[in-house]
């Protein structure tokens, strides 16, 4: 027991010290496309993401909660700032500013048995000023494993929900 402490205080201070170096960085840097967001390069089965009902209204001046659960052997950190949101029109999908609330909050996924160590609550904050109609978003949700004290592979996952006046 006294092992699983001390391993889980190690990982949390090398957290902080990437949490505090990535403050500076932006989601602008996540490479992900959502007009081909349905090919291997962009999403993979490491993390799972939903927008359970009974956590949303689905309106559109309301945030929409994300259930992130990992699907892996390996860590993955992520948090809020490394959440994009696309709105479907016309013309295809069209980036939305995503509105951070909880910036400095990393989520550490863990390979565990217990879920509340494989699973985190993400909110995505949609900047719909503007729109009037029932909106299809697309929330694409990034983090990256980490192994062995290394920040490796970026991971993703989206759900799309729809949005009401």
């Amino acid at each position: 027991m006294k092992t699983n402490i001390t391993i889980f205080l190690v990982l949390a201070t090398l957290v902080a010290i990437q949490s505090s170096c990535a403050a500076k960085q932006t989601p602008d840097g996540i490479n992900i496309n959502p007009k081909t967001i349905g090919s291997a390069n962009d999403v993979n089965q490491t993390i799972i993401v939903s927008a359970p009902p009974e956590w949303n209204k689905y309106k559109l001046d309301d945030v929409v909660y994300l259930w992130v659960v990992l699907n892996s052997d390996h860590t993955v950190i992520l948090n809020d700032q490394n959440v994009n949101i696309y709105a479907q029109n016309k013309a295809g999908w069209v980036q939305v500013k995503h509105m951070v609330l909880r910036s400095s909050v990393n989520y550490i996924l863990a390979p565990n048995k217990i879920e509340a160590l494989r699973s985190a609550e993400v909110v995505a904050v949609p900047d719909l000023a503007g729109y009037s109609e029932t909106t299809i978003l697309r929330i694409i949700v990034s983090g990256n494993i980490y192994d062995n004290s290394i920040m490796g592979e970026q991971v993703s996952a989206y759900v799309d929900v729809t949005l009401k006046p």
